[in-house]
């Protein structure tokens, strides 16, 4: 049986040769190298062709294929290249095996964002960073997700949309928590269970919780808000204390800061309305306007300084630095500041 085997090699070698001696390659192996078309192979493999007149079939075919083998390759094939040609799912061009990560890998440059080493996509979902996405569950959650670990505690949120450091960070299993939009350092951060906001900036909406419906663009605009809904703040640390105040609009540096649970309150203009915690319904409109307001209700003040010092309810001053009488009074009316000469109606 040994002898037939051997002589089976040796048949299948004299048709080898013969098929070279046939045949315009010629080879040569000399120690160090073996040459296609060249006796001073430079490798391992040396293969030459004319290269001022090239051939159509001059070059080098690898195995082709439709799709990856069923089953991986070892540790023996680390480095092994095919060619798939793009008549199934995956994208046509080269590949290899990559031991390492365990799965074959594009050369010459991705082929689909999941041969990024910081990119994924997964059904619906699109995420690029490093850890982006990274507890997300694959299913058909609709989200997307730029810059590094944002989106990362979210498993099945969705519609969402993170991009920068750490944005919609703390998402965690539950579906109330959708259609959000964070831009920015840290936006969002908190994020479990509230919906529908949109946050700009750094730290905006940074502790939200379940709040909904809340736009904040700035810099630790809304930075405490909880469970407030439906307020929109515009300006550094605007509504920053906010925890579960509804319906207030915040514009400007510092507006309505250190309110918490006041609802309703329109606040525009440099710390208008600053020490403002519970008061609702308020309307302040200038710098330093209702300033020390803290828990008065239905006050309105229009100008600089108006109504400054005011803690009552229900006053109305109109005016650079138009102050009521008493300030810790209710219902009201100053139009004009202590300095007014004369008032008439003609």
């Amino acid at each position: 049986m040994k002898y037939l085997l051997t002589m089976k090699k040796l048949n299948y070698f004299i048709l080898f040769v013969g098929f070279l001696s046939l045949s315009t390659v010629t080879l040569w192996a000399q120690s160090g190298g073996t040459g296609i078309n060249t006796d001073n192979p430079q490798a391992t493999l040396d293969i030459k062709t004319d290269s001022a007149n090239p051939q159509s079939t001059d070059g080098l075919l690898i195995p082709r294929m439709d799709a990856f083998p069923a089953t991986d390759p070892g540790v023996e094939q680390d480095g092994m290249m095919v060619f798939i040609t793009g008549n199934g799912a995956t994208a046509k061009g080269f590949y290899y095996w990559d031991h390492n990560a365990t799965q074959w890998q594009a050369t010459g440059g991705v082929v689909t964002i999941n041969g990024l080493n910081d990119a994924k996509t997964s059904s619906s979902s699109i995420f690029l960073g490093i850890d982006a996405g990274a507890n997300d569950d694959g299913d058909d959650n609709m989200n997307i997700g730029i810059g590094r670990e944002v989106l990362y505690g979210s498993t099945d949120s969705f519609k969402n949309i993170a991009i920068g450091y750490r944005a919609l960070y703390a998402n965690s299993t539950n579906q109330n928590m959708h259609s959000n939009i964070a831009l920015g350092y840290r936006p969002l951060y908190n994020n479990s269970a509230g919906r529908l906001n949109i946050a700009q900036g750094t730290n905006t909406l940074f502790l939200n919780e379940n709040g909904h419906c809340n736009i904040a663009m700035g810099v630790h605009t809304m930075y405490e808000n909880r469970g407030g809904d439906n307020n929109v703040a515009q300006g550094f640390y605007a509504l920053h204390d906010n925890t579960y105040g509804n319906g207030n609009i915040a514009q400007g540096h510092t507006s309505l800061y250190h309110n918490t649970e006041g609802d309703g309150n329109i606040a525009q203009a440099y710390r208008a309305l600053y020490e403002n915690t519970e008061g609702s319904y308020n309307i302040a409109v200038g710098e330093k306007a209702l300033e020390n307001n803290v828990i008065g209700d239905y006050n309105v003040a229009m100008g600089t300084e108006a109504l400054q010092t005011c803690t009552g309810s229900n006053n109305i001053g109109i005016g650079y630095q138009a102050e009521v009488a008493v300030p810790a009074n209710s219902n009201q009316v100053r139009i004009g500041n202590d300095k007014i000469t004369h008032a008439g109606i003609q």
